[in-house]
């Protein structure tokens, strides 16, 4: 195998701009109109995200299991304490299914 040695700088051809590159900044400019900054979602119109969902649900579904176990400490652990007060069990209820749609926004993308 022969190693071919490079001629000296001063021996190459240099072109300052090559022939394949001749029109390549004669290009024109992108032909669009700019979008305003109105005409995009605003952030009080758009829609929680699915990170967002997912905290406000666990924080929900936890306010609700710590007044269900309040509820049923105050009541001295009787059986029917959460019976005759759902409202705890609705809040955890309420939080769980906040979180589990945020967990499913994140995990989707809608087209």
């Amino acid at each position: 195998m022969a190693v071919k040695r490079a001629k000296p700088p001063a021996a190459r051809k240099r072109e300052d701009w090559p022939y394949e590159r001749e029109g390549y900044s004669d290009l024109p400019g992108p032909a669009h109109a700019s979008a305003h900054a109105a005409a995009g979602p605003t952030v009080d119109s758009a829609p929680p995200s699915g990170r967002l969902q997912a905290f406000l649900g666990s924080v929900l579904a936890g306010c609700g299991a710590v007044w269900a176990a309040e509820a049923v400490v105050q009541a001295h652990f009787l059986p029917g304490t959460l019976t005759r007060d759902p409202h705890p069990m609705e809040l955890t209820g309420a939080g769980l299914l906040i979180w589990l749609h945020g967990k499913w926004r994140r995990a989707t993308q809608l087209r």
